[in-house]
């Protein structure tokens, strides 16, 4: 057996006894389900209201996805590496043979794991919901040219969140600490951004380069439309407030951010005393 085998094995072994992942999965595919199901609830009733339908409607589905998917992304990644600080099965797995660099490994295949099954589960059940809506709902070729731009960013945008909760995981002693500390991220990154854009000087500009300004631009509908875009923009410079980054920029930055945050987490488990 090669060493990524072994460590996808151990990491499955281990995630698929905890309720917490097949929550997040669970979940996340239920969530959009009943989202789209209530619009073609609506539809039947009032048929004047648009059905969801495919491949008009992957803007949306990837919206619903997404803002959904962040939220289990982000517990379930950081609940399944903190709570082995706090089981003590970061000592057992190194006592057994792994060595600190594959321990860590095998933690991001966990990320990557989950980001990859939420990301198909947004497909796989905007396929499934789409016929509901009626004759025409679900049509071929299902991916539109605006579908293949958006999943490779959304799948992009779950990596970029997945890696930010695990470096929160790894940095906490417990599972209450790390919740604490990728909470607090969430609540006071946005207030901060605020509050940047509202003075002068360089600071507006830099707001625009936080973590979670940056991976919304994956998902955001906007970044894929150019005349919205520039439509935006005039509204943002009317407003005196910074432009938007664009599509390729927010990429490159999320590509940053995953390595920043993955190098900050790898530098504190290997000092760590397990």
């Amino acid at each position: 057996m090669n060493m990524f085998a072994k460590l996808f094995s151990i990491e499955w072994i281990k995630a698929r006894k905890r309720s917490v992942f097949w929550v997040a999965i669970v979940a996340h595919a239920v969530i959009i389900a009943i989202a789209l199901g209530g619009q073609q609830y609506i539809h039947s009733v009032k048929p004047k209201n648009p059905a969801f339908q495919l491949p008009g409607g992957w803007d949306n589905l990837i919206m619903i996805g997404a803002q959904t998917g962040m939220l289990m992304l982000l517990i379930a990644v950081t609940l399944l590496t903190a709570s082995e600080a706090t089981w003590r099965t970061q000592r057992q797995n190194v006592i057994d043979g792994l060595s600190r660099g594959q321990y860590f490994a095998g933690k991001i295949l966990v990320v990557l794991m989950l980001a990859v099954i939420l990301w198909i589960d947004i497909g796989i059940v905007g396929m499934i919901v789409a016929p509901f809506g009626g004759s025409g709902s679900l049509q071929w070729p299902v991916f539109s040219d605006l579908a293949l731009r958006m999943l490779p960013n959304v799948l992009l945008y779950f990596v970029a969140l997945g890696i930010t909760a695990f470096m929160f995981g790894m940095l906490a002693s417990s599972s209450g600490a790390a919740l604490g500390l990728m909470f607090a991220f969430l609540l006071i990154e946005p207030i901060i951004a605020g509050i940047m854009i509202q003075q002068g000087g360089m600071l507006p500009t830099i707001s625009r380069y936080l973590p979670l300004d940056v991976f919304s631009n994956l998902v955001a509908r906007g970044s894929y439309d150019a005349a919205m875009m520039a439509k935006m923009n005039e509204a943002m410079v009317k407003n005196k407030l910074p432009a938007l980054l664009s599509l390729s920029t927010s990429v490159v930055l999320a590509l940053c951010y995953i390595a920043a945050f993955a190098g900050i987490a790898w530098l504190n488990f290997r000092k760590r005393d397990l």
